[in-house]
């Protein structure tokens, strides 16, 4: 966990050594970020007030030359360094701050050789559940390394640091409720690992592309990669490569998001961070807002915030500060971006949302609280657009900027769809759903974007009214029935409307349940076209000039990746980022959408990973999405998090497991009654039924054991883990649980894990971050506190400062997966057998690779004696006639009856048995 609070980084350097390009005019404002930016370099020099006099109570290092002490508040270490000969008065020099840390610190001790600080770290998840929120850790900091490290983190309470006499090892009480005190010692360091990348990292390193955005004039695009350990940003002019311009190497936590070119593409603004600390710096990271001089200007720190937004006419910049609504004025001179001062334009309570400029950029409209506000930035007067006890959200302008386009929703009514005169602020219903399916909004996914006006001025947006996600239009001038526009068994997930403002661009399920394609319409109800197609899906479809359209890939093969049609429909891919050298593709299998029915007869879907028959072990994994309103895909994800699940799933593929992601009951992308299952989660778990009938399925599939079937999960997905576990160990043999949610509390208690703790019996791999701010870390101590008073075979995985997903850092990542799937394909291994061996035979007789049929009966033949032997205890004639098996083997790749591949399969096998047995 390398940490660089001192060190300069590539942004810092930029504006301390800027002499005048594009920087900014001092003011307060600059005078403020100068002060954050000095903060996070030097912290050895600027210390707070209470932090100035060195205490008399600080603990000193064995070798005299170093006091620390604990902030007042807690949460930072502080140390200072002799500067004088040790006598009665000793003197310190100037305090530095060492870290600030989540929870609190307590009992510094120094370790023998004064290089190493351990402390108590006590942390709370901020949980409602009483005796079950405070959790601890041990935490050193490495003086040489600048570096903090949690020997064995635990869902327990660690507490009361020894060292070892040579400074090795660690020495700790552990605490767990309802547990005797556990004394433990664990080594301070881990072995560092020279090993070239495992498999599992080699198909986890892969690029995640998303935030694809394109310029106002629509002749550039840029978005952003995750790519292992980097973070990166790409910008792609017209008819030209893509190109990295923002890059960040040191795996330290910080996303990138929310990125927005300005109209001709000459400037990108991103925001960095969110709020973690993964590697407790002394000055906790915030989150800031850059601006990116493109192709190859200057980076420009705007300051703390988000939600950063170009303005049509190119002449400023907003963004939001806390409760501020920032400003700054844009120019170029000779080519070179220049950012003026930055000035607060007001404050606001609560939160705003939906930025949108006008088409002029003379006014920006926001939704905030129940209604939209319009600011003017030559009056800098605020006009306020509402209905009496009506809520207004997902606004949107009109082409000529005359009008604005709302969603509005009234108490026990369903919603419609508004309209507000800009010069009068005067309103009007332009339609409203009917009472039934889809009398609640159920918008499109992973976009702000709800509303979208035509060249003609009509008004098209999402509705369930037939039971699926669909596209519909009206006229602005308002109308009782809207018009579909894309009918068919399948729901829009995201939609565009084109430069012109003639045509919709969607992706969607149609005629492809399991994937997403893209597809196009007019305003007015013609048939749907289709755009793409294949075993890939397509998303987030993004219109540029010229007729063009950019939109996202990721194939079963193929990691995300942005490609560019024309208007002819020729297709290319951006040249960047590029898959690692190292991707096993040939690793891969190509998942098969497939649908059975839950136990009570509903039909639930899937994607099915089946290994080779060579290759297949004979075991079985499903895996839970979260959500649970999700759906997966038959390839790589849209969202990180799952590719990077997709990625897991075909690792337990390439070991041989057959694994069943479940699209089961209450997720997206199958209709309203499905999203909208009875007695679904705490109303009565009634999803559990479609990954029983799933296991049933898998049962039955001529690749697998019935008896060795495991499950894994994250979120909502751990939950479905647990609940499997707890309900039926006798099906679910192992479990991987990652955030999952264990506790309800009342009359939703029935449907809970914790419900079924009594009858819980099988081994289980529980992984949770400790700021997870979806799943309270508490679930996860609870869990550990019941499993550890009942014997249950439980291993741990905590991470402090770890986010839910648990993929901040690429490491982290790589450390949790592996761990994971380790122990599900260790308790789901199966020792080699008589019966696999005949079953391997018949499978390779029909596939051609034996010479002839009386290889393989002989073969057979031989076995059946082996196997009558075993199950007698007659062991001394199992093993000669397994000898005599293999001789059979030797002459019959001798004469070529056998294939080598073959041959080298069964050997092994009866090696192992062999072994075994003798």
């Amino acid at each position: 966990m390398r940490r660089h609070a001192l060190k300069e980084t590539p942004h810092q350097s930029a504006l301390s050594a800027a002499d005048g390009k594009g920087t900014y005019r001092w003011h307060w404002y600059g005078l403020y970020v100068f002060l954050a930016i000095l903060l996070v370099i030097t912290p050895a020099v600027l210390v707070s007030a209470d932090e100035n006099d060195v205490p008399e109570d600080g603990v000193v290092s064995p070798d005299g030359e170093r006091i620390a002490w604990i902030s007042e508040d807690e949460q930072s270490v502080w140390s200072a360094q002799r500067i004088t000969e040790p006598d009665d008065a000793p003197e310190w020099g100037s305090p530095e701050r060492l870290l600030t840390i989540h929870g609190t610190v307590k009992n510094l001790v120094f370790s023998p050789d004064s290089k190493n600080i351990a402390f108590e770290n006590h942390r709370s998840s901020g949980s409602s559940l009483q005796g079950y929120a405070d959790h601890g850790f041990i935490a050193i900091y490495s003086l040489e390394n600048d570096e903090i490290t949690f020997p064995d983190p635990s869902f327990g309470i660690d507490i009361e640091p020894e060292w070892s006499e040579d400074g090795e090892h660690i020495s700790f009480i552990r605490q767990v409720n309802g547990m005797p005190d556990e004394y433990k010692t664990v080594p301070i360091s881990e072995s560092v690992d020279d090993n070239p990348p495992s498999l599992l990292e080699s198909m986890l390193d892969v690029p995640h592309v998303s935030e694809l955005t394109s310029a106002g004039d629509g002749k550039s695009i840029a978005y952003t990669a995750r790519e292992g350990t980097e973070r990166n940003i790409y910008f792609m002019p017209d008819r030209e490569d893509a190109e990295l311009v923002v890059h960040y190497s040191d795996d330290d936590g910080q996303a990138l998001s929310q990125i927005s070119l300005s109209q001709h593409g000459d400037a990108l603004a991103y925001v960095r961070g969110d709020g973690y600390n993964p590697e407790s710096l002394p000055t906790p990271p915030e989150q800031e807002v850059w601006v990116k001089d493109l192709p190859d200007g200057d980076l420009h720190l705007l300051g703390t915030g988000s939600n950063p937004y170009f303005s049509p006419d190119n002449e400023r910049i907003v963004w939001t500060d806390d409760q501020r609504f920032m400003s700054a004025p844009l120019s170029w001179q000779d080519g070179d971006l220049q950012i003026g001062e930055a000035e607060e334009l007001f404050t606001f309570e609560g939160s705003i949302q939906t930025l949108r400029f006008s088409p002029d950029g003379e006014q920006i409209a926001y939704h905030r609280a129940s209604g939209i506000d319009l600011y003017d930035f030559e009056t800098k007067n605020i006009s306020r657009i509402s209905i009496p006890d009506v809520r207004l959200s997902d606004l949107s302008w009109s082409p000529d900027g005359d009008q604005i386009a709302f969603r509005q929703t009234a108490s026990g009514e369903p919603w419609g769809i508004g309209l507000a005169d800009v010069s009068t602020l005067e309103t009007r219903e332009v339609w409203q759903a009917s009472e039934g399916k889809g009398s609640s909004f159920f918008g499109l996914a992973h976009q702000d974007e709800q509303l979208f006006w035509s060249d003609d001025d009509h008004i098209a947006f999402v509705w369930e009214g037939d039971g699926w996600r669909h596209l519909y239009s009206v006229p602005s001038s308002g109308a009782e029935n809207a018009t579909l526009l894309t009918p068919g068994e399948g729901e829009v997930e995201n939609a565009a409307v084109s430069h012109d403002h003639t045509k919709l661009i969607y992706s969607a399920n149609m005629d492809d349940p399991g994937r997403r394609h893209l597809w196009e319409v007019d305003f007015s109800g013609k048939e749907p076209a289709s755009i793409t197609s294949g075993t890939a899906s397509q998303w987030a479809p993004t219109p540029i000039a010229d007729g063009k359209l950019a939109y996202i890939e990721g194939g079963w093969a193929d990691p995300t990746s942005v490609k560019v049609m024309n208007e002819s429909g020729d297709t290319m891919q951006a040249s960047l980022p590029e898959v690692p050298e190292a991707f096993p593709e040939e690793e891969m299998v190509n998942p098969e959408f497939v649908e059975f029915p839950g136990t009570d007869g509903q039909t639930a879907y899937g994607q099915l990973f089946v290994p080779s028959m060579e290759d297949a072990k004979g075991c079985g994994i499903i895996f839970a999405h979260g959500g649970p309103r999700r759906s997966m895909l038959q390839g790589y994800h849209y969202i990180e998090t799952y590719s990077n699940l997709y990625g897991l799933n075909q690792y337990l593929a390439s070991q041989g497991c057959t694994v069943l992601s479940v699209e089961y009951r209450s997720g997206v992308m199958f209709g309203y009654d499905f999203r909208n299952a009875e007695n679904a989660g705490r109303r009565g778990a009634s999803e559990y039924k479609d990954i029983l009938g799933a296991a049933e399925f898998l049962q039955n599939h001529e690749t697998v054991d019935p008896d060795r079937i495991g499950i894994h999960g994250l979120s909502w997905g751990g939950y479905i883990t647990a609940l499997a576990l707890a309900r039926d160990s006798d099906i679910f043999k192992v479990g991987f649980d990652l955030a999952g949610v264990h506790e309800f509390f009342g009359e939703q208690r029935p449907y809970s894990p914790m419900a079924n703790i009594n009858d819980w019996t099988s081994p289980v791999y529980v992984a949770h971050g400790d700021r997870d701010r979806a799943v309270t870390f508490s679930q996860s101590v609870f869990l550990n506190e019941a499993l550890k008073a009942r014997n249950v075979e439980m291993k741990e995985h905590v991470f402090p400062d770890e986010a839910h997903e648990m993929e901040l850092r690429f490491e982290h990542l790589v450390d949790v997966y592996g761990g994971g799937s380790e122990f599900l394909l260790d308790h789901l291994a199966a020792a080699p057998s008589v019966s696999n061996m005949k079953t391997l035979i018949e499978y390779f007789k029909d596939e051609g690779e034996f010479a002839n049929n009386a290889a393989p009966r002989l073969l057979s033949t031989h076995l059946t004696a082996v196997g009558h032997y075993q199950d007698t205890d007659q062991m001394n004639k199992a093993v000669r006639h397994m000898h005599g098996f293999q001789d059979l083997l030797d002459h019959q790749l001798a004469d070529n009856s056998v294939s080598e591949k073959v041959y080298d399969i069964l050997v092994e096998f009866s090696d192992d048995l062999l072994e075994e047995w003798e």
